[in-house]
């Protein structure tokens, strides 16, 4: 490949970097297992804006749907608290839980959720279900770029020049 080709294509990627529309966080869905049945799920970003923060402790996320309503509150506990949720429908508790890994990492005003799944137990320590958190399927305008971004890299490379056939003496 020419040198020219690659300042170009540098050139060219640079350009359109400045026109791309900034990064937002990824969103990440939520699968709960029970072993009792009423699976649902809901999404989140993987590094939501808390609205409430208790530093060291835990954070929660206000009005969250999913499959089966709109929970009024999610609220993700620290190791110190036993790496549990709480969801609160209405006023009530619907789920207490805890875990024996983190779901998050970073502080609780700045989270950041962990992928993976995650068995949960009730505050008796009996096995109740599993959370299941997992990246989302990338959006076809984000395939699309991609798509092209590598096509325009493919031509770029095998592009020719056309030079006069050599004459024989």
């Amino acid at each position: 490949m020419r040198f020219s080709n690659v300042l170009r294509c540098l050139a060219v990627s640079t350009l359109l970097s400045f026109f791309a529309p900034s990064a937002n966080a990824a969103p990440y869905t939520f699968a709960v297992d029970f072993k009792a049945g009423t699976d649902f799920s809901f999404t989140l970003d993987s590094s939501p804006t808390p609205d409430f923060v208790n530093p060291g402790i835990a954070f929660g996320i206000f009005d969250v749907p999913t499959t089966i309503g709109t929970f009024s509150e999610i609220y993700f506990y620290s190791p110190v608290i036993g790496n549990g949720f709480t969801i609160l429908d209405g006023n009530v508790s619907f789920l207490d839980t805890l875990s024996q890994l983190p779901f998050y990492a970073g502080p609780e005003n700045a989270p950041h959720f962990l992928t993976g799944t995650y068995a949960f137990s009730n505050l008796f320590g009996d096995e109740i279900g599993s959370l299941t958190i997992s990246a989302a399927v990338p959006e076809p305008s984000t395939w699309a770029m991609m798509i092209l971004g590598f096509l325009g890299i493919g031509v770029m490379t095998f592009r020719r020049r056309k030079r006069p056939p050599a004459v024989a003496a």
